[in-house]
């Protein structure tokens, strides 16, 4: 699975509602995409892909008695993204729709890139520094969810976009957005929470206002300066924590929200 995994980071989109009651009245749906790497050996017969699986041949350890056997592994996906496809293309399919749905139907969605280190995670959430091209799902979120307000006219005024950033390192929450790196305590709720979620509660976790695009891609900088980051010979900037940039769109003349965690996973 670890040879598998390589080939790319994964991306799974999950949809769901804050409130308790809601969430439980319909299942949140889960989504999943492979995002295959330049570096992949293409060339190698072992290696097959197509647009919704992933399958790689290795060989079995022998045993005694034994000859090696082939042993074939493979994933299925909702779409298996070639390698060098586009930051846009990616962002239509696997977070667009579920962007635009926390604003008009304050429905949540998680977004979550795992893999190895060094397989692009990061480049895939927060994107490359080098082209306004290679910007990741975060800031075109960010993006979206603003031209989506705007574009409500005298409406726009009606909703408030607020952002935390958090990491999970060393087996404690780090906020990162506030004065080196505070660590944040972690309380169960009880099941009569008049807020209806579930879950532990991050107390005095920071989250801070954004009136404008600008504002949200500030908090996303501040936050990334203050992580947790190694080098490692397989990747010059390794990230060492699990990290959670969560937005939130709340209606404040009805007082519902929509919340839109992105997490990349160390």
């Amino acid at each position: 699975r670890d040879s598998l995994r390589s080939r790319g980071p994964l991306l799974r989109a999950g949809r769901g509602q804050l409130p308790r009651q809601r969430a439980m009245a319909r299942a949140p749906r889960v989504r999943s995409f492979c995002v295959l790497h330049p570096d992949c050996e293409f060339s190698d017969p072992k290696f097959r892909h197509d647009s919704e699986r992933v399958e790689l041949a290795a060989q079995s350890s022998p045993l005694a008695g034994r000859r090696q056997a082939t042993l074939e592994e493979g994933a299925s996906f909702d779409v298996v993204f070639p390698a060098r496809t586009g930051q846009d293309v990616i962002f239509q399919e696997v977070a667009k729709a579920s962007v635009l749905d926390a604003i008009e139907n304050f429905r949540s969605a998680t977004f979550v890139a795992f893999g190895p280190s060094g397989c692009g995670k990061t480049f895939a959430v927060t994107g490359g520094a080098k082209r306004f091209a290679d910007r990741g799902l975060i800031p075109r979120s960010i993006c979206a969810i603003f031209e989506a307000i705007g574009a409500r006219g005298p409406d726009r005024s009606d909703f408030e976009v607020s952002i935390s950033f958090f990491e999970m390192y060393k087996g404690a929450v780090v906020d990162l957005l506030s004065d080196k790196r505070r660590k944040v305590a972690i309380q169960p709720r009880s099941q009569d929470d008049p807020s209806g979620r579930q879950g532990p509660a991050l107390v005095g976790l920071l989250r801070h206002s954004a009136a404008s695009e600008t504002d949200a891609y500030q908090l996303l900088f501040q936050g990334d300066s203050n992580r947790h980051f190694e080098r490692w010979p397989q990747n010059a900037e390794t990230s060492r924590g699990h990290v959670f940039y969560v937005a939130y769109v709340t209606h404040a003349p009805s007082g519902r929200r929509g919340g839109l965690p992105l997490a990349d996973l160390a």
